[in-house]
């Protein structure tokens, strides 16, 4: 199974005396819903596992609501009633660009969202190096942190500031460079072109100009973030950050996935998401029943 994939490598990682006990794990997701849903379900995955799982969120995130959960949660104090990612002004950008086929609406969207992403990116970065916080996961002893690579301020730095190895958990990147895989951009499948399992030239010219395009933001070199909460340790980028990822768990299966680049410390997780099917009940299936010709779910 996926849990047991899962288990087994953190296992190692984190050097434990022997197989029979599990790994103490800190995972912190994005402020954003989705992110922590996901996180949820990968925490729950390991706990049952016989990890011993601790989920960190900010104080202004609602509590995922999986039955029989054997993970424990713990906060740290923030700023706002909800992230401002979470927010409708937020969401009405991301629809707006989602519904339109104009480039330059959706560089545009980028650009909107972009203030939203960091203003709150900041304050949580801030909120989650305060010492009583760094203080309370020093002393509890955590073998590995699972960090979100969405969480560009915060998420491997913090775990790099700590002196933790840290495993990433997202979605597959598009430049497989960034978890060290040499490849090259016109022959290797990205996220942008859609028939990854045969790429004509046009296919090939638009995942090369897309590493193009992506490059400058991933190869920014500020080290602003190291320097400022770890400088103890020495100054690095993001991609060098990204890079150093002990292990990733990526959103993705095998089972339906194109063939792609990958590394042996990548682990698909995307069928941890599912959950047993049930009946639907009360409007849920009054919707579903009144749909004549079907649904599409996103």
């Amino acid at each position: 199974t996926v849990e047991a994939k899962l288990a087994f490598p953190l296992l190692l990682l984190c050097s434990m005396d022997s197989l029979v006990s599990g790994a103490k794990i800190l995972a912190i997701p994005g402020n954003v819903k989705s992110h922590v849903i996901y996180f949820s379900q990968v925490s729950a995955a390991l706990a049952d596992q016989g990890d011993d799982v601790t989920l960190l969120l900010p104080s202004n995130v609602k509590e995922p609501t999986l039955k029989a959960a054997h993970f424990k949660i713990e906060r740290f104090p923030t700023e706002g009633e909800e992230s401002l990612i979470n927010s409708d002004a937020y969401g009405d950008i991301m629809i707006a660009g989602a519904l339109t086929d104009s480039l330059l609406v959706v560089l545009e969207t980028f650009k909107k969202i972009e203030p939203f992403i960091k203003q709150q990116l900041d304050i949580d970065c801030i909120h989650r190096f305060k010492p009583e916080v760094t203080e309370r996961i020093k002393k509890a002893g955590y073998d590995i942190m699972i960090v979100d690579p969405a969480d560009i301020q915060c998420g491997p730095m913090f775990a790099y500031a700590l002196d933790l190895p840290y495993a990433i958990l997202g979605i597959p990147y598009a430049m497989s460079y960034v978890y060290r895989c040499s490849t090259l951009p016109s022959f290797t499948p990205g996220i942008v072109p859609l028939n990854f399992d045969g790429m004509t030239f046009l296919h090939r010219l638009i995942n090369f100009l897309a590493d193009i395009l992506l490059a400058p933001t991933l190869f920014e070199v500020n080290t602003t973030y190291v320097e400022t909460y770890a400088p103890h340790r020495p100054p690095l980028s993001r991609l060098e950050l990204t890079s150093k990822a002990a292990l990733w768990l990526t959103l993705d299966t095998l089972a339906f996935n194109y063939p792609g680049p990958r590394m042996p410390n990548m682990i698909s997780v995307g069928d941890v998401m599912a959950r047993p099917a049930q009946n639907l009940s009360g409007d849920f299936k009054t919707f579903m029943d009144s749909a004549a010709e079907g649904v599409i779910l996103v």
